[in-house]
């Protein structure tokens, strides 16, 4: 069994085509599994459970945006995402 929690609070502005935000989200993870009927769980790293959140949305159209977004402290990550709205 997976046990996953996660929080986030961004806050977002529009400026023309785009939209900037920042925020923090705290996340937690335990795998819970069992072996010869004895239960063992697993715990995510408490050390490494809160995080700061970066990116911006950059509208190509009504429908259409690009999407950048970094994560730091509780992780080194970065995303980049095409995305359609219908």
């Amino acid at each position: 069994v997976l046990d996953d929690w996660q929080f986030s609070l961004l806050f977002a502005h529009k400026i023309s085509i785009l939209t900037p935000y920042i925020g923090t989200r705290w996340s937690r993870m335990d795998y819970i599994h069992w072996v010869d009927n004895v239960r063992n769980r697993v715990k995510s790293d408490r050390s490494k459970s809160i995080g700061l959140i970066a990116g911006t949305d950059i509208a190509l159209n009504d429908t259409l945006w690009l999407n950048l977004e970094g994560n730091f402290l509780d992780a080194a990550a970065a995303s980049l995402s095409i995305n359609y709205r219908f």
